[in-house]
């Protein structure tokens, strides 16, 4: 049986001789603790020798670190069982980046990849009592400058060095995160001892499903010696059912296992079905039964189709288990500059909140790492659809021998770890390279230096490894000269924002398939409080635009702001009015694509996260603190969705239903006068949709009052037992221009419940009331408030404290426009 020994304890880190440091940085001579895993930057900031990197500009300050060559040090002694046992493996999961490994004075290697795994054999070096390990980490991006060598690189492409070596890109710096090019044991180091064979990969694919069956195919490779009698035992297993095969093990290094699973319980994205996940397990033994080597995997039952052409025209849809799928998600960045600090609950608060929003795919962006199993596996339990990208974006890369030979073993790395999810549905080779160098006219894409891992190398070793699953070579990427042309494939719609342009015009936007679009806001108050000095928190400020890293970033902030909604420098109503204009930004583009369906088929959010305090297009802050921005995509992505269409003087209310079921209610119509706030006129109409089907209700010309501003018109959902779905508005104007009533809102605890609140409005509509608590989050925010109604909002967090519900702020829209 395989045996393993974690290395965490008693490492201590300290910088190699000769490098040049701050004169008033006092490392004592013995070093200084250090987590495993973890970075130099946070074994500094634990040690408490420097200030928070991610306060005010300490990252300016600061980049001496990244410049270090430094050292990690542990002593150790294995327990007898590991020491004995026939192979001895020294096993890293991940060193950061460029690192020479000493054991007991004995260089054993180097490496210059953070996304590989690397392991030696030590059966002969290991001590029987005291062992020496030290990792010698060089400057990775010193490294990258000494190493890299002229390429056509295209002029938009940010520090460039970067891409000569392996290390997530983010960590030289994007236009939403700092620069810290980390430097420490990232991931899990450890010793392995091993019997005379053991278990190498695991493949699963789903062959197909079919009725009431499913063909599942699981590939084992092993390594070592096999012995007559021993034996591999496959099993796939729920509560209800177990299907196995067991065979004799021979010469053969790879077995080729088929079961065939009767009445299988399918892997569905979120809001489709349930995502069944069944246990996949390994078992190798030998003649007397005894435990060799064991993996086990949660794995599910589905299959993935990209379809690109439909009755002879262009589509970009995936399919479930030969179900179309409207995509709907946000990109995922790394949740912390300094990967060691996310743990598991980091990624199960994030990703639960990507699964409340009514989100079905996340993409894995390419400037980041490969995750954590863990976010992988949490993922196939969410229902969240995965787009894999490998970690290449926004540049032109090297692909001489010796890179190509250093990314190979990366990707097929990868490849078998992530293999068996069922929520990974699609790879792609990099982001936006393809589509830069198009952009900035640097000619043939053929010519592209890297054209060549993206076109052929990664396609090969998927074609081997993994060839049922979907691959696209970058992203946006189709089959016209300009790889962002709407006529085919996956778009990244950035004329919105980036290029100036109103939010608007989205109606002009016919992807098919949306991969990135965005719009930025700041972060929640007490999250921006805590980074930067009080007299600089304040629009405009130096620290406050330097915590939003696009250029231009503060500008666009306020000329969109202006164009929609009224001015202020107040700080606090500054964020609730650039996070409100945000909301409104993506709400419009997502109903837009979602009533262009079947045109469109999916619009991927930038971004869910972010990586520290700042202004950026996240949804969710480095506090872990929803942005209102947040709820207006949750409503735009709900299975029942509520909107209006405007086609000329012609206005329609739809429904689009995106369950596989028929959604039966009513919506109550209102038209409210913008003077007063009251209710002139209410319709109820009943609602029989079927699946997945956008359904016009209602088709009606625009009055003089509607089409001038006077009036807004609320739609609201109802289900059959008179529960609120959904709601939306339709307002012709610019919110800038009108008036509103100023509201009379209470708001109180529930008797003896302290997670949740109620809210009313006693005297007029009220549009998009915002709570607002450091501590505490709700589980509706922007909310339109009907007069008299009761409004119930779900807390998460302590409120049995001190008068904490009346330390929550209510910020309205109408408080800006009251006369």
């Amino acid at each position: 049986m395989i045996k393993r020994y974690d290395l965490d304890k008693n490492w201590i880190l300290r910088p190699v001789p000769g490098t040049i440091l701050p004169e008033d940085l006092d490392i004592p001579e013995e070093g200084i603790e250090a987590d495993i895993p973890g970075t130099v930057y946070t074994d500094l900031l634990n040690a408490g020798l420097i200030d928070d990197p991610f306060y005010a500009d300490n990252e300016n300050r600061l980049q001496w670190i990244a410049d270090a060559d430094w050292l990690y040090e542990t002593v150790f002694e294995i327990p007898d069982e590991v020491r004995k046992s026939r192979s001895i493996l020294l096993v890293f999961d991940g060193l950061d980046t460029v690192a020479d490994i000493y054991l007991n004075g004995e260089r054993l290697g180097r490496t210059a990849n953070m996304f590989r795994r690397i392991s030696f054999e030590i059966d002969n070096k290991i001590r029987p009592a005291e062992n020496i390990l030290k990792i010698q980490f060089t400057s990775a991006r010193l490294y990258a400058r000494k190493i890299q060598r002229p390429i056509h690189q295209f002029p938009s492409a940010r520090n460039t060095e970067r891409v000569f070596v392996r290390k997530a890109q983010y960590s030289s710096g994007w236009d939403w995160g700092p620069a810290f090019p980390t430097a420490g044991i990232w991931r899990p180091a450890y010793i392995l001892g091993c019997d005379r064979i053991r278990i190498d990969t695991v493949r699963t694919d789903t062959l197909s499903v079919g009725g009431k069956t499913a063909k599942v195919r699981i590939k084992v490779a092993v390594t070592g010696t096999t012995q007559p009698g021993d034996k591999i035992r496959v099993s796939l297993a729920n509560v209800k059912h177990e299907f196995s095969e067991e065979k004799h093990l021979t010469a053969d290094q790879v077995y080729d296992i088929n079961l065939k699973v009767t009445d299988p319980d399918l892997w569905w994205p979120n809001g489709l079905g349930e995502p069944n996940l069944y246990q996949l397990g390994i078992l190798l033994t030998d003649r007397k039964g005894n435990i060799l080597d064991r993996r086990m995997y949660k794995t599910g039952i589905r299959t993935i189709r990209l379809q690109l052409e439909d009755d002879a025209k262009e589509t970009f849809r995936f399919l479930v288990n030969d179900q179309v799928v409207f995509a709907k998600g946000a990109n995922w960045i790394p949740a912390d500059s300094f990967l060691s600090r996310v743990k598991e609950k980091d990624y199960r608060f994030l990703l639960t909140l990507a699964r409340d929003a009514n989100m079905n795919m996340i993409r894995v962006w390419g400037g980041g790492v490969y995750e954590a199993d863990v976010f992988y596996e949490i993922c196939d339990e969410l229902g969240l659809m995965i787009w894999q990208d490998f970690m290449f974006a926004c540049a032109a890369y090297p692909d001489d021998e010796k890179f190509l030979a250093e990314i190979l073993s990366e990707i097929e790395q990868n490849i078998y770890r992530l293999q068996h999810h069922p929520a990974l549905v699609i790879w792609c080779g990099n982001n936006e390279n393809e589509w830069i160098w198009y952009r900035d006219d640097c000619g043939d894409q053929k010519d592209m230096p890297g054209f060549t891992i993206f076109h052929e190398l990664i396609p090969a070793i998927l074609k081997n490894l993994d060839p049922l699953r979907p691959y696209r070579p970058t992203t946006p990427f189709g089959e016209e000269p300009d790889p962002n042309d709407f006529a085919s494939g996956n778009r990244h719609a950035w004329d919105i924002w980036s290029y100036w342009v109103d939010y608007t015009e989205v109606v002009k936007d016919n992807s098919h398939f949306v991969t990135e679009f965005g719009f930025q806001a700041p972060a929640a108050f007490s999250t921006l409080a805590g980074a930067i000095p009080d007299p600089e928190l304040r629009p405009h400020a130096r620290l406050f635009e330097f915590h939003n890293k696009q250029e231009e970033g503060a500008e666009r902030l306020t000329r969109f702001l202006a164009g929609h909604l009224p001015l202020t420098t107040e700080i606090e109503r500054y964020i609730y009015l650039t996070q409100l204009n945000q909301g409104l930004a993506l709400k419009t583009c997502l109903e837009h694509w979602r009533l262009n369906w079947p045109v469109t088929n999916g619009s991927i959010v930038w971004q869910l996260n972010d990586c520290w305090p700042v202004t950026s297009w996240a949804l969710i802050d480095y506090s872990g603190l929803p942005k209102l921005a947040y709820y207006f995509v949750r409503r735009a992505f709900h299975s029942h969705m509520v909107a209006f269409r405007k086609h000329n003087r012609e206005l329609a209310l739809f429904l689009s239903n995106q369950n596989f079921r028929a959604c039966n209610g009513y919506i109550q119509l209102d038209e409210v006068s913008v003077e007063n706030g009251h209710i002139l006129n209410r319709e109820k109409l009943d609602v029989a949709v079927k699946k997945q089907r956008n359904e016009c209700l209602k088709s009606f010309l625009i009055n003089d009052s509607l089409a001038q501003g006077r009036h807004i018109l609320v739609a609201t959902l109802y289900d059959e037992a008179d529960q609120q779905i959904n709601r939306n508005f339709y307002f012709a104007s610019r919110w800038k221009y009108i008036r509103l009533p100023d509201p009379d809102i209470r708001f109180w605890s529930m008797p003896g419940r302290n997670d949740q609140v109620m809210l009313r409005s006693d005297n007029a509509v009220v549009f998009f009331a915002a709570l607002i608590h450091p501590d505490l989050r709700f589980d509706e925010n922007g909310i339109i408030l009907m007069p008299g109604e009761p409004y119930p909002v779900s807390v998460s967090g302590n409120m049995s404290g001190p008068d904490q519900i009346n330390k929550i702020k209510i910020f309205t829209l109408n408080q800006f426009l009251s006369a």
